[in-house]
């Protein structure tokens, strides 16, 4: 029994870092595009 509660625990710990890993490349393509669209505004003026 304790064995499937472990594995349980260990699937729910990996799913949660494939999330923040998602939600981390969301976050840097943001950051890349807004930063590219500032630049873009800044070498237009």
């Amino acid at each position: 029994m304790n064995r499937d509660v472990l594995s349980v625990v260990g699937n729910t710990i990996k799913k949660e870092e494939d999330e923040m890993d998602y939600y981390h490349k969301l976050l840097l393509t943001g950051i890349i595009s807004t930063e590219i669209m500032i630049s873009h505004l800044i070498i237009s003026h």
